[in-house]
């Protein structure tokens, strides 16, 4: 959904190539590896928006998978470093 963005400043840069593309070249050279969304991961997102102040179901559920399986989160959302910032133990991010 970032590729479409329409300020072209917030888009990200993925160089040339397809999203699809994009995601599976970094996704090897990374060696990133994919978790499911579990029953658990989606009832911690249920409760996100009483601590984050929106009900953002996608940013929900990179928050609760985040904290289910204790990762830091990298992220340039504004919000979210917010968050992480204003509680620590709840969530930690590294702002890119």
């Amino acid at each position: 959904m970032a590729g479409h963005k329409k300020n072209l400043e917030r888009r990200p840069d993925l160089h040339g190539l397809s999203f699809a593309v994009w995601l599976k070249e970094t996704v090897e050279a990374v060696g990133v590896a994919g978790v499911r969304i579990s029953k658990a991961i989606a009832h911690e997102a249920a409760e996100v928006p009483s601590v984050y102040g929106s009900g953002d179901p996608g940013d929900c559920f990179i928050i609760a998978t985040a904290r289910m399986h204790n990762l830091t989160l990298v992220t340039r959302d504004a919000k979210i470093i917010q968050l992480a910032a204003r509680l620590p133990d709840y969530l930690t991010v590294l702002a890119c």
